[in-house]
């Protein structure tokens, strides 16, 4: 079975809190598969979605993050915020 913890860091402080992340994962679980998008957007998710002044597309892009794991073969895909 395989397992991927994946999560999208798009903007401000979240890039660090990824790579954080990615850092404690190799350190207490080295079996568990990361996929982490950097300031970047699974394929699908829309861009730029801006409402009221306040950008949400990191927000919109959690479902696609989760299918992007699913499409490379993982049987159980865990979303973790940054």
């Amino acid at each position: 079975m395989k397992v991927v913890l994946c999560t999208i860091g798009y903007s401000g402080r979240y890039p660090r809190s990824v790579a954080r992340l990615i850092n404690s994962m190799h350190e207490h679980e080295p079996g568990i598969e990361v996929q982490a998008f950097v300031n970047t957007l699974p394929f699908g998710a829309p861009a730029n979605v801006v409402v009221d002044g306040y950008n949400y597309t990191a927000y919109c892009a959690k479902p696609f993050v989760l299918a992007a794991a699913r499409n490379t073969g993982a049987d159980i895909a865990i979303l973790v915020d940054a």
